[in-house]
């Protein structure tokens, strides 16, 4: 998350060809470790019994949550695209704040 959080802060400020192209394999680099960490994390937390359960209702609130979230990007958007990569590296430290102090808990 911090790696996207970085990612999305460099979007709002670097405005090169150079610095969009190794940007853009950041995001591309962070996506794949994000989307990869949270399927297996949901599959870690769930019993064998109801994995797919679990794995059904984690995509079906991400699906869910994904409608609003890109409301307030377009929003956003429309007001100045920065404002949106700085809301975006924003949640995005927040989560991964929220992530490591969660890990902090349950594993010390």
């Amino acid at each position: 998350m911090f790696l996207y959080a970085l990612t999305s802060f460099g979007f709002a400020y670097f405005h090169s060809l150079n610095w969009f192209i190794l940007l853009f394999a950041l995001y591309g680099i962070s996506y794949a470790i994000i989307q990869g960490n949270q399927r297996a994390y949901v599959s870690d937390l769930s019993s064998d019994e109801i994995r797919g359960t679990a794995l059904g209702t984690f995509h079906t609130v991400v699906g869910l949550i994904s409608l609003p979230s890109s409301l307030i990007a377009g929003y956003l958007w429309q007001i100045n695209p920065k404002i949106t990569f700085i809301y975006g590296g924003i949640v995005a430290f927040i989560s991964g704040a929220v992530f490591y102090m969660l890990y902090l808990i349950n594993y010390k």
